[in-house]
């Protein structure tokens, strides 16, 4: 994924990845699962010897905790907005269908939108 031009940590950097034929769709050879919308997706364990830094000094610096699938939301209104949105524990992800990990990012990310809406409204209003 890419943000303001920039790499964000995700699935597809990790050295436990390996992509399947399926369009954004890859083997998580650590926990043995498949993992969707790869390029939104992480966990606290991505790594890749040839950029150590990358996700790492964002996984410490973030306190983003080994053992919980992450993914990424971008927004445009009302402005710019780019979130870290923690979905389930990696156990959970592994049992649901893809159209359920669909359902739960949707609901995840609009709890996200609510509440980011929210507190702007009450920035605005002088709250």
């Amino acid at each position: 994924m890419n943000y303001g031009g920039l790499d964000v940590p995700s699935c597809p950097f990790c050295q436990h990845a390996e992509r399947l034929t399926e369009s954004d769709t890859w083997q998580c050879k650590k926990y043995n699962i498949r993992v969707t919308s790869t390029g939104d997706t992480f966990c606290g364990d991505l790594y890749h010897p040839k950029w150590p830094g990358m996700a790492q000094d964002f996984i410490r610096d973030n306190s983003i905790p080994k053992g919980m699938i992450y993914m990424w939301y971008e927004t445009r209104f009302p402005r710019p907005s780019t979130a870290l949105l923690p979905i389930a524990p990696i156990a959970t992800y592994a049992e649901w269908s893809d159209s359920q990990r669909r359902l739960e990012f949707r609901a995840k990310a609009r709890a996200w939108e609510d509440d980011f809406l929210e507190k702007h409204r009450k920035k605005d209003d002088g709250e």
